[in-house]
């Protein structure tokens, strides 16, 4: 297993680099791909960036970062004073998985042309973890 860290300074991180020389000198199997948090996630998406764009915009509308949330009031949870007021971040978590299961083959990701491993930070810059793993695919 390894561990991957890093800070996220953007809304999209490709590390589909990181994720191909994993993999690399591997036989066939699958790449299993997690985030340890909540509020970012991992994406196999196209990074196009007007087509980035819009996914911010579509989270934007139906979670504003100004919205009125339950999980923002933080008087009534038992947290520390200083817990971050996301709670526009965690319902748009809703839509983006939290790990991928890729399969790779000769030490190869099979991702289509137009495909990245992206993660998607919803909370503003952090410091983030995500575990990738390996497995072996069955010989047919």
């Amino acid at each position: 297993m390894k561990k991957i860290t890093l800070l996220t300074t953007k809304m999209w991180t490709d590390i589909t680099s990181q994720c191909q020389e994993y993999v690399q000198g591997k036989a066939d199997g699958y790449l299993h791909i997690m985030s340890q948090h909540t509020t970012a996630g991992v994406l196999i998406f196209e990074k196009e960036l007007l087509l980035l764009a819009d996914v911010d915009t579509f989270f934007t509308r139906i979670a504003p970062n100004n919205g009125s949330y339950n999980h923002d009031r933080i008087h009534l949870r038992e947290v520390p004073p200083t817990e971050r007021i996301n709670g526009a971040a965690h319902l748009r978590s809703l839509f983006v998985p939290t790990s991928q299961l890729i399969p790779f083959r000769n030490g190869k990701l099979c991702l289509g042309q137009w495909q990245s491993i992206l993660i998607v930070e919803l909370d503003g810059e952090r410091e983030r973890t995500f575990l990738l793993s390996t497995f072996a695919m069955d010989k047919e």
